[in-house]
């Protein structure tokens, strides 16, 4: 009988922690906001004023269409990227028109306002080629997504701050 008891309270002490743990704990997670301190170190050659914090939509936001949604992602040109892989895998995961994705050099026109835009305003730097930001216009990300552990980790943040707006 001694042997039944042990092995029920044994069973039933994993199972109700794991209740506990289910209703009243809470998992959240938060991503990074880069530069609420401002920009310390603005690159050289970039004639901005940097606000404190630092937002792309207080700087210029040189995308016509403004920001437009919780997720926001800018790619800029990289080796190799498969922008339209990319852009369907993001639209399968999330929906489509969810996540605001576009390739910079289309929006900019031209290579120089590309690069101006890469290093000025998005402060993207090597090796990175895209950067997140949320509705507020806060970067929130950058990845250098020729890596696959980069590409979860963009997958991983969008859920996020898609849940967190």
């Amino acid at each position: 009988m001694k042997k039944v008891l042990y092995l029920f309270l044994a069973l039933l002490l994993p199972a109700l922690v794991f209740v506990f743990l289910k209703y009243a704990g809470r998992n959240e997670f938060n991503i990074p906001v880069y530069f609420e301190e401002g920009v310390t170190n603005p690159p050289l050659g970039c004639e901005q004023n940097y606000a404190k914090p630092y937002l792309v939509t207080n700087s210029i936001w040189p995308i016509k269409e403004g920001i437009q949604g919780p997720a926001n992602v800018l790619v800029f040109p990289g080796r190799g990227l498969d922008f339209n892989k990319l852009k369907s895998a993001i639209d399968e995961e999330f929906g489509p028109g969810k996540v605001w994705l576009k390739e910079a050099w289309l929006l900019a026109k031209d290579s120089v306002t590309c690069n101006v835009w890469k290093k000025c305003i998005f402060l993207v730097e090597q090796p990175n080629q895209t950067v997140l930001m949320d509705t507020e216009g806060r970067i929130r990300g950058y990845y250098d997504l020729q890596l696959r552990e980069e590409i979860d980790r963009l997958r991983v943040e969008l859920k996020i701050l898609m849940k967190k707006y």
